[in-house]
């Protein structure tokens, strides 16, 4: 395989990963309502629309999130929902009066290195492939690599 094509397979490679990921984030947002608020809840909640064991406080943040009967789906344009909302007592006593416990989950705040790992390992993996492929651990080495034969003259790097 040509250089060119090595370039243009890896190109096409990241396109379509991009693709992929728009879709996948598309999707997610497109089960969520977006014009849910607090007093909706409630009316959903008294109609018995919402799913009884899919209503969560998150009590760091002040939301509830929930999702919607699959046949309620097409009147709230959506099946998930997540709002700022009373999640103290009174709120929990209102979700009581309609036959809804809610759970009450804590919002866990990811650490340093987890954060860094999501983030910054996928830049690290490509550097270090095309590093590894050129032989050497250098920027350098890896652009002479990527760029071909006039790169090596241009940088002046000795070649083992």
């Amino acid at each position: 395989m040509k250089a060119n094509q090595k370039t243009f397979a890896l190109w096409f490679f990241l396109l379509i990963m991009a693709i992929f990921m728009f879709r996948a984030w598309d999707m997610k947002h497109q089960k969520t309502i977006t014009d849910f608020n607090y007093s909706k809840l409630l009316r959903a909640v008294e109609l018995k629309e919402v799913v009884e064991d899919k209503v969560v406080f998150v009590q760091d943040r002040g939301e509830i999130r929930g999702e919607i009967k699959p046949e309620f789906e097409k009147k709230y344009g959506g099946s998930q929902f997540l709002i700022q909302g009373n999640i103290s007592d009174k709120g929990f006593e209102e979700m009581q009066k309609f036959g809804i416990t809610p759970n009450y989950e804590s919002s866990q705040s990811d650490g340093l290195l987890s954060s860094l790992l999501i983030n910054w390992l996928p830049l690290l993996l490509i550097v270090g492939c095309s590093s590894l492929s050129c032989g050497k651990f250098k920027w350098a080495a890896a652009k002479r690599c990527l760029s071909g034969s006039r790169a090596r003259a241009w940088l002046k790097i000795k070649t083992a």
